[in-house]
């Protein structure tokens, strides 16, 4: 049975001051779906603070499947991964109408994550087993559908703590674990992340994995970005990771085969949310601080060419700076796209959340235009919708 969140969906329709009304991005409308809206995995009881199973919330990822269809991604839970939330994935449609009237959202499905055992994938950061290959623990932050000529559709997820790419079927098992190099992971995993910090000195930071996941438009390849810089590529200053060179990771979906590239970080204090592809050598990036409110002052989205960047498959530690490589190797190029800040868009205030965490394209409008979808991830709190910001971007634009 179909639920309809239409009756839980606040809509924000604005309509830009005229001085943008005719610029090259314009922000179409938003969706809002009240946090604690329920799912439909199905699920009763709650955890011992009070938030049942079945919330809806925590997207991190969203992709585009056709028409008006899409996946939606949960991430680890409630609390940081203080709880063993199922992890899962939704199916929903978004209608954009070309009236001026409101989107909706409707919810069609959920689907729960598992191993190809049938075992529950879970948030809990504490869900590990000494010498388990594979951890029951899943931080799922970035998702694309995989569509490969004489095979079933699958979805790839980025998990932020292995890291590591899975594959899974449409109904959520695990099929595949792709090949990621030793570099990216930790030797010590930890259920505390301060103990994982402690015991550590290369790998990936507590929760700074692969948090972005994107595809090819020919569906050959795959691009994982990490949130944050490998612990050998950040120097440790006062306690703290200052790098500002972020790895991209390809895989080659027929070989396994892998390259990595240099992301430059515009600040210390910024992480990576998202990488969307926009054709066979760029791509975008979603590019945050961690503050809400008035008080932030990074959320933007780069346009990135990987065309002429160097791979740095070889380099085992980065320096922290990107004014520090090797003359001879270069980085991602990267200009800003789109900033979430502009107050002509209006997103800038005390309302603005803290997470923009997802970016899919959606169908194209009549005029030519194409659609861009910009999701937040609102932590699974009742107080803090899920929403989702709605863009239009001409050819022209795009084509830069």
């Amino acid at each position: 049975m179909r639920i309809a969140l239409c009756l839980m969906i606040c809509l924000i329709w604005c309509r830009l001051a005229e001085s943008l009304s005719h610029a090259e991005i314009t922000l179409l409308g938003e969706v809002q779906v009240a946090g604690d809206s329920r799912d439909l995995s199905g699920l009763t009881g709650a955890f011992d603070n009070g938030i049942p199973f079945h919330r809806f919330g925590g997207i991190s990822a969203i992709d585009h499947v056709s028409g008006d269809e899409y996946v939606l991604l949960s991430d680890r839970g409630p609390n940081d991964g203080a709880v063993p939330y199922a992890t899962r994935f939704h199916l929903a449609t978004i209608q954009l109408p070309t009236d001026g009237s409101a989107p909706q959202l409707q919810l069609t499905a959920t689907r729960l994550f598992t191993k190809a055992s049938g075992q529950p994938l879970v948030g809990a950061a504490n869900a590990l087993k000494k010498g388990e290959e594979h951890p029951s623990r899943f931080d799922p932050e970035g998702c694309r559908l995989v569509r490969r000529p004489g095979q079933e559709s699958q979805l790839a997820v980025s998990d932020e703590y292995g890291p590591r790419v899975d594959l899974f079927d449409l109904a959520g098992q695990r099929v595949e674990k792709l090949k990621v190099p030793g570099r990216f992971e930790i030797d010590q995993p930890h259920g505390d992340a301060a103990e994982e910090a402690r015991e550590n000195d290369t790998g990936r930071q507590p929760n700074g994995g692969f948090e972005g996941l994107a595809i090819s438009p020919d569906g050959k390849t795959l691009y994982a970005i990490m949130q944050r810089p490998l612990i050998q590529d950040g120097a440790l200053v006062a306690g703290r990771f200052s790098g500002r060179l972020n790895r991209i990771l390809r895989i080659d979906l027929a070989t396994e085969s892998t390259t990595e590239f240099a992301y430059p970080l515009d600040s210390p204090d910024a992480v990576v949310s998202e990488m969307l592809c926009v054709d066979e050598h760029r791509a975008l990036v979603l590019e945050r601080d961690s503050v809400s409110g008035s008080a932030t002052q990074i959320k933007r989205i780069a346009m990135i060419d990987l065309q002429a960047a160097s791979d740095i498959s070889e380099m085992k530690s980065l320096p922290s700076r990107p004014e520090d490589l090797p003359q001879d190797v270069r980085c991602v190029t990267k200009r800003l796209f789109l900033d979430l800040l502009d107050p002509r868009l209006g997103i800038f205030g005390e309302k603005t959340p803290a997470k923009f965490e997802g970016l899919a394209f959606g169908p194209d409008l009549a005029d030519g235009r194409k659609t861009l979808l910009v999701a937040v991830d609102n932590d699974f709190k009742g107080e803090n919708p899920t929403r989702i910001f709605v863009f239009a971007i001409t050819p022209e634009e795009l084509a830069k």
